[in-house]
């Protein structure tokens, strides 16, 4: 099967912000089907009290990373929940 050209007349802003746009809402809304409690980066994300993983679809599964996004802290520096 031959895939499908789209042909864009000029690189126009509004194409780049649409495309972004819906890049971020995909991210945003992915559901990683095999969930895990965390990767090797717990330490570094906890102090940064953000998940720092560089591939975003991936570190939707992580468990933890939901308790970071909760403000919920559990190792580093400056752990705020027993």
């Amino acid at each position: 099967m031959k895939a499908a050209t789209v042909i864009f007349e000029g690189e126009t802003q509004s194409l780049y912000d649409y495309i972004k746009a819906h890049t971020i809402s995909c991210i945003d809304n992915y559901e990683f089907s095999n969930a895990f409690g965390c990767c090797g980066l717990y330490k570094e994300c906890s102090d940064a009290k953000r998940c720092l993983h560089e591939n975003k679809l991936y570190s939707k599964g992580c468990y933890y990373r939901k308790n970071l996004d909760l403000g919920q802290v559990f190792y580093g520096n400056t752990p705020n929940t027993l």
